[in-house]
């Protein structure tokens, strides 16, 4: 059967990513690459590289970005950023110099954690507030180009990257994410 758009998904063995993945892959409107991360990782040097060839390669739709690390203030710094924030600004970068004649739609997932303070999680909200800045200045710059930046920020959800939270913070679950992102990317 013809597929008609072609989803990159990054983060795809996340919670979030798998349960995107499930719902994605029973339309047959969409085909979908997601790349483990021993492929694609952005503590790696060459992340860069692999991920433009990635995009130079094929002729994406859709790209959604939902790796993630959570982290306290005893992480290290490469370890929150990296993922968090570089994976995004890539994706970004990518496309800043590019005249794409087909319409891509770019999807990040940020989180709750960018709107206030975290007293534990310092530099996991100062990522996610970066990114929030990213996105915003992204969007304002596709205006009146083929490429439309989105963002969801979902509040915390059960995942692995959270499983060191009291149950009382969980406030949503990743399907429901997940439902939303899909009915943003049939739009």
């Amino acid at each position: 059967m013809f597929k008609e758009k072609k989803i990159l998904l990054l983060g795809g063995s996340g919670t979030l990513g798998q349960e995107i993945k499930k719902i994605i892959n029973s339309d047959t409107k969409f085909a979908i690459l997601s790349p483990s991360s021993s492929f694609l990782n952005f503590n790696k040097k060459n992340s860069k590289n692999i991920l433009h060839t990635l995009l130079s390669k094929n002729n994406f739709d859709i790209i959604i970005n939902c790796i993630g690390v959570f982290g306290s203030n005893s992480s290290e710094f490469s370890d929150i950023i990296n993922p968090n924030f570089k994976s995004n600004w890539e994706i970004i970068n990518y496309f800043l110099f590019k005249n794409s004649r087909k319409k891509i739609k770019i999807f990040l997932i940020g989180s709750s954690a960018y709107s206030g303070a975290r007293k534990n999680y310092m530099l996991y909200a100062a990522s996610k507030s970066a990114l929030n800045s990213l996105y915003k200045s992204a969007k304002e710059y596709f205006i009146g180009k083929n490429v439309s930046v989105h963002i969801k920020h979902p509040k915390t959800f059960k995942s692995r990257m959270t499983s060191s939270l009291p149950k009382a913070k969980f406030k949503n679950d990743a399907s429901i994410i997940a439902k939303q992102i899909y009915r943003l990317i049939k739009k």
